[in-house]
């Protein structure tokens, strides 16, 4: 072992500080394998990728200028251990509040913090220690990447799936269906189906203590020929599910039907999106079936799920010619889930509120590329085509919330783990709650005077979960619901019109064919979450 030990640190050290380096990368692969769309992982490896390269030409350079192994083996070993520590701040932190900061006026934890794991890899510059510790630390970090290669060879090699079921997809237009639409191409109406994630029902709003007169905004949508309908419930109780079902005209899993967890994934949004699918001829239901009728289906995404990262092809982009910039290519989403137990977030909360950056009005600053304000200027210049299908997904009302009841961006909205509770969570909520009713406002004056014959959805996907630690409790579930269809299908509004049915309705109507609504359910499921998952059906009754 004392061989091995001396040829580590006189040659080997630069390989052994990359097992260290590693680490964090590959435990967020083997944690998030399941969870996260496979489009931001392959990302993320490629990102491990290049920093890796990074690492080895660092320590090239370092070895080329330095001469000194003693220095050499002391740079390296802080370096790596300091890095690898820093995944372990959050938890730190959030020790020391809780132990002696709680009550005191001034928290210096974050600070304190830092300055610990400093002094930990500062033990490193003592060769003497290092020699001490290697042992443990081998043994450890070599043990650390065999659990994590044997839990990704589990996974993706011998679990088998006993699940032999397959999800079919529907054919919602049949032969007549489409000789009388495309014969009638011209009568055809754009569709706008436009989701705000985790917006609640107007009556749990007033609930929960909302300000706002909810009749006034009735009274708003009514004369601009919107309907607003009651007691409506998401089909799923998360995004993932409930897009890959409005995605695919049905539920994509039941309580009496399973499907394999590739499979599952596969059709779960972001995924069903993706230029890999897309591809290989896999398209989602509903836009297999907007092909039939020469509609084109656009997606306005977000932060969190870009389309330029998933099918560019998909994206509302005007200026086809305009080439995206380095950082508008880096999934900043995947790097920010990464580095959440980092001091990355604190320090950037620092540097807003000493520079003040997040104060100004959104009337005032430059339109973010994911806000209504810029998708409306971009509707704008598209012409009159009337055959269109529009997905929004917007996330201005998921924590954490980024904007007060007057639009304006708020310097407080990233909060540590030991500020949080409910009562601040309502209050920032309905807060965000208020600027997305303007926001709606808005859209509606948008879609009236625009494209008055539009046929529109405006929906959530389901209500604030965190609310509700019961999974059977329909608050989880309630969702906003506002729609605008023609004289002929406003027969056809009622509370039976979900998520699922509500896409449904809307290439129905935009297209003056049958309408195929189907049972309305809601189910809550956590495959691929855990292993021993459970699909139920929430009684909505």
């Amino acid at each position: 072992m004392q061989k091995l030990l001396n040829n580590i640190f006189s040659k080997y050290y630069i390989y052994f500080g990359y097992t260290i380096f590693s680490l964090p990368f590959l435990e967020f692969l083997n944690s998030n394998q399941r969870t996260l769309e496979r489009v931001a992982l392959s990302k993320f490896c490629l990102y491990f990728f290049i920093l890796s390269l990074l690492y080895f030409f660092f320590f090239y350079i370092l070895n080329k200028i330095i001469t000194s192994n003693e220095t050499k083996i002391k740079i390296t070993f802080c370096l790596n251990i300091f890095f690898w520590s820093l995944f372990f701040f959050e938890d730190i932190q959030t020790f020391i509040f809780n132990m002696w900061m709680e009550d005191i006026g001034n928290n210096f934890s974050a600070e304190l913090s830092i300055i610990i794991l400093m002094l930990f890899s500062l033990l490193f510059v003592n060769l003497k220690f290092s020699r001490i510790i290697f042992n443990f630390l081998f043994f450890f970090f070599i043990f650390q990447h065999l659990v994590i290669y044997f839990e990704l060879a589990k996974a993706n090699f011998f679990e088998k799936s006993i699940v032999t079921n397959q999800f079919e997809k529907e054919d919602y237009f049949l032969e007549d269906d489409l000789k009388f639409i495309i014969d009638n191409k011209r009568k055809n109406k754009n569709i706008y189906y436009f989701v705000i994630d985790n917006f609640t029902s107007l009556n749990q709003y007033k609930v929960l203590g909302g300000k706002q007169d909810i009749y006034e905004i009735l009274k708003f949508f009514e004369n601009n020929g919107f309907t607003y309908i009651t007691n409506t419930y998401s089909s799923f109780n998360d995004t993932a599910a409930t897009f890959g079902s409005i995605l695919n005209l049905n539920p994509i899993i039941t309580d009496t039907k399973d499907i394999s967890n590739d499979e599952y994934f596969e059709l779960t949004y972001p995924n069903n999106l993706s230029t890999f699918n897309f591809r290989t001829g896999n398209y989602p239901a509903l836009i297999e079936n907007l092909n039939k009728i020469n509609y084109k289906f656009y997606w306005l995404g977000n932060y969190k799920f870009n389309c330029k990262y998933y099918n560019k092809n998909l994206c509302i982009d005007l200026d086809k010619k305009q080439k995206s910039s380095f950082l508008e290519n880096i999934n900043l989403y995947i790097l920010k889930t990464f580095l959440i137990n980092t001091p990355t977030e604190e320090i950037i909360r620092l540097l807003v509120f000493n520079l003040e950056k997040y104060t100004t009005s959104v009337e005032n600053y430059e339109v973010s590329t994911f806000s209504i304000k810029n998708f409306i200027k971009s509707i704008k210049e598209f012409g009159s085509n009337n055959s269109n299908f529009y997905f929004i997904h917007n996330v201005d009302n998921s924590f954490p919330f980024k904007y007060d009841g007057n639009c304006n961006t708020v310097t407080s909205y990233i909060k540590k783990q030991q500020e949080f509770n409910i009562n601040n969570y309502i209050k920032s909520y309905l807060n965000s709650y208020d600027c997305n009713l303007k926001v709606l406002k808005e859209f509606v004056s948008f879609v009236k005077n625009h494209d008055p014959e539009a046929i529109v959805i405006i929906q959530s996907d389901h209500g604030p979960r965190v609310l509700y630690e019961d999974i059977t409790d329909l608050r989880r579930y309630e969702i906003f619901n506002l729609v605008k269809v023609n004289n002929g299908c406003d027969k056809y509004i009622s509370n039976q019109i979900d998520n699922i049915n509500s896409v449904r309705l809307a290439l129905s109507c935009a297209t003056s064919s049958k309408v195929k609504l189907i049972d309305k359910k809601t189910y809550f499921t956590d495959k691929i979450n855990v292993k021993n998952y459970k699909t139920i059906e929430i009684s909505t009754k």
